[in-house]
């Protein structure tokens, strides 16, 4: 399975989908699937597209998680996490971390 079927399969579990769910989503026939699942065919741009919108994530949130092996794990899981969210919840995430610097702060005074 090349990086982009594998990253597919990666947010589809994220999601809670089956593959026929979210085949079905995209408006992808099985034997389409089962080529890029089993055969090693990468998906089309148009497909690729369609992935995003089925998994609710943005093309650019879709790429920036494939190629980052290197990264430190649990810093690639936050990072893979941030990608994720909506911008209000990332607000929330920041504004959790600046009270966090905040309390830390107070307490090296």
């Amino acid at each position: 399975m090349n990086e982009v079927v594998r990253r597919i399969d990666e947010l589809r579990k994220k999601k809670g989908l089956t593959k026929k769910e979210l085949m079905t989503k995209m408006g992808v026939s099985p034997s389409t699937a089962n080529s890029w699942f089993y055969s090693d065919i990468s998906p089309t741009l148009s497909n690729i597209e369609s992935a995003c919108v089925a998994l609710e994530v943005t093309t650019e949130q879709f790429f920036s998680g494939i190629g980052n092996e290197n990264a430190d794990s649990s810093e690639k899981k936050f990072v893979d996490a941030w990608r994720m969210l909506t911008e209000p919840e990332k607000l929330a995430v920041e504004k959790v971390i600046a009270a966090f610097k905040a309390t830390k702060a107070v307490k090296n005074d």
